[in-house]
C-alpha cells in the first residue's frame, strides 16, 4: 500500500505572510495553517533562528523531538541516545483580578531518545521539556511522519532546522546492519504486518506462523543489500510501495535466503525467534 501524500490549500493570507505556496504545501494543516502561532517551529522550519526567541524555539523543538521519539516509524534508528529528565511544573489558579489563589507543583520524570548530535543541547535545555501531548507542533509532526515517512522533504528540512538552532552538524543516519540486533526489531514489526496481509489476501486463511518468521528474517537480510533506511522501515510495517524500484536487487537476495538455502546465522535467527515467541 502506497503511503498517502497529504496536500493542503494555502490561503492567501498565508501566502502574503510567508511568500509562496511552496512554503507550506504538504505540511499537515495544524502546522501550515497556524504557522504564525508557532514562531519556534517557523524558525526551525525556515532554518532561521532569528525568527523566534530562544525559549520559543526550545519549546517547539522539544515537541518535535518528542513526536519523533515516540513515533513507531523509529526514525532515529539504533543510534538514538536516551536523555533522562526531571522537570518541575507549577500549576496555578488565579482569580478575576489576576491574583494567585492556589498553586501546585508536579515533578515530571522520564527520558527522551534523540539523535546523538542533539544530546548536548537537549541536556542544556531540558527545562523546556513539556509532557503535554496536546500541541499543534507535536501532533503535526506526528501526522507528517505517519503520512510522509522519516525522510520526506519536510522532515529533512525540520531536522536541518533543529541542527541549525542547536548549533550542530548532522551526520548521516546509519543503515541498520545485519548482525547488530536490529533484525529482531524488524521482525517484531514485519511479523504482524505480514500475517495481516496474508489473511487479507486469502480471505482469512491463517498462514504458517513459522514460515512468516522465515520470510521476515529473509526480507530483512535482503534489504541489507539495498541499504536504504526509509525502504527498510517501510517494509517492516508492511508498506511495499518501493518494491518495483528495488526488485532487481531485492529478489535475488530474498530468493537466495528463502528458496535456495540459508546461512547458519540466518537459520539460527529463525529458530531463536520462533522458539522465543512460541511459534514452532
Amino acid at each position: 500500500m502506497a503511503k498517502p501524500q497529504l496536500r493542503i490549500l494555502v490561503t492567501s493570507s498565508l501566502l502574503m505572510a510567508f511568500g509562496s505556496a511552496s512554503f507550506a504545501e504538504g505540511l499537515p494543516p495544524e502546522l501550515a495553517q497556524n504557522m504564525s502561532i508557532f514562531p519556534g517551529f517557523r524558525a526551525i522550519y525556515e532554518n532561521d533562528p532569528s525568527l523566534a526567541s530562544k525559549s520559543e524555539i526550545a519549546t517547539d523543538a522539544f515537541h518535535i523531538l518528542q513526536a519523533i521519539a515516540k513515533h513507531p516509524a523509529s526514525c532515529i534508528f539504533a543510534n538514538a541516545e536516551e536523555v533522562p529528565f526531571s522537570v518541575t511544573v507549577k500549576k496555578s489558579e488565579v482569580n478575576s483580578y489576576g491574583v494567585e489563589m492556589n498553586s501546585e507543583t508536579q515533578t515530571l520524570t522520564g527520558s527522551i531518545a534523540v539523535r546523538p548530535e542533539f544530546v548536548p543541547w537537549v541536556k542544556a535545555n531540558i527545562k523546556f521539556m513539556n509532557s503535554n501531548p496536546l500541541s499543534g507542533v507535536r501532533n503535526g509532526v506526528d501526522t507528517l511522519l505517519t503520512t510522509q515517512g522519516c525522510d520526506s522533504e519536510h522532515m529533512t528540512r525540520i531536522e536541518q532546522g533543529l541542527a541549525t538552532a542547536f548549533g550542530v552538524s548532522l551526520s548521516a543516519k546509519p543503515t541498520p546492519k545485519l548482525g547488530d540486533g536490529s533484525w529482531e526489531t524488524f521482525v517484531d514489526s514485519c511479523y504482524p504486518a505480514s500475517v495481516q496481509s496474508y489473511m487479507e489476501a486469502t480471505g482469512g486463511e491463517e498462514p504458517s506462523l513459522s514460515m512468516i518468521v522465515y520470510a521476515c528474517v529473509c526480507t530483512e537480510a535482503a534489504l541489507q543489500e539495498i541499504g536504504d533506511p526509509e525502504i527498510y522501515a517501510d517494509f517492516a510495517r508492511g508498506d511495499y510501495s518501493a518494491y518495483e524500484q528495488i526488485k532487481d536487487v531485492y529478489d535475488p537476495a530474498f530468493d537466495q535466503c528463502f528458496r535456495q538455502g540459508t546461512t547458519p546465522e540466518i537459520e539460527k535467527r529463525i529458530e531463536d525467534y520462533t522458539r522465543k515467541h512460541g511459534l514452532l
